[in-house]
Order: C-alpha cells, then structure tokens, then sequence
C-alpha cells in the first residue's frame, strides 16, 4: 500500500525512496510510492512522496524490479549495507516475490485467524501460501 492508498499499476508509475543513516551509506527507511506524474494526489497539488528531495535517495521503481532489480537490491545487503535487514527483506519481498505485495494487505487478518499457526517462515512467503491468501482473506474485505 502506498501512502495515497492506491495500487501502482505499474513499474513505471512507482519509485522507490529511503533515507541513509547519519555518516554512512547503510539504507533503510524504504518507501514505496507514486510518482509524481502518477500520483493520485497530483490533482490535489500534492505527491506521494515521503522524503524531501534533499534528505533523501530515490530509484524508479521499475530498476528495482525483475532480474536486473534482483541484482540491484542484493547488492545492497552488503555494499554499503542496510540499517535494518528485516525492513530490507520486507522490502525485497514488496518488489520481488510474486503476489507478495496484494496478500500483504490481508496479512493482519490472516495472522488474526491463526492462518500461520505452525508455518515456517519461508512457507509464509510461498506462491501457494500468498495466492490462497488472497483468495481466502481478500474475498472478506
């Protein structure tokens, strides 16, 4: 989900942005949003963006995303790093693993309906997992 609450629809339409920690280069703080000539707010005199231009780094979203994507943010683990691994990994799954980005908007349901009661955690990221996710949480929305 975006700031603006609405679905990119597609690679083009989105960027990336985050913030890098005081003195370092790590990332972290990752946001995923419109951008402007996409925004929904653009109407309003407003964008989907976070960060200042200033305080922030920033990518077109379709060079985070496919096999070329895969390489960009692997790289970012370890040259020159990310502040939290768990946020870069949330992140990773948003732009790589297949139908990750619509089953985590039910992700909070399916958790409160005991849905991942014995799962491991890379079960829980499965295609079949996500899609029956889907199909089971999104119908109740």
């Amino acid at each position: 989900m975006t700031k603006c609450g609405e679905v990119i629809e597609k690679p083009e339409e989105g960027w990336v942005e985050w913030l890098t920690e005081n003195g370092t280069l790590k990332k972290g703080d990752f946001k995923i949003v419109h951008h402007i000539a996409a925004s929904p707010l653009r109407e309003k005199g407003r964008d989907c963006y976070h960060y200042s231009r200033v305080e922030s780094q920033n990518s077109e979203l379709r060079y985070l995303c496919g096999l070329d994507g895969l390489a960009e943010l692997s790289a970012w683990v370890y040259s020159p790093g990310v502040k939290d691994p768990a946020e870069w990994a949330e992140t990773f799954r948003r732009l790589q693993v297949p139908h990750y980005e619509e089953a985590r908007r039910y992700w909070q349901i399916a958790q409160s309906d005991d849905y991942f009661d014995g799962m491991d955690e890379v079960g829980r990221y499965s295609q079949l997992v996500l899609n029956e996710i889907i199909q089971q949480f999104g119908s109740e929305e």
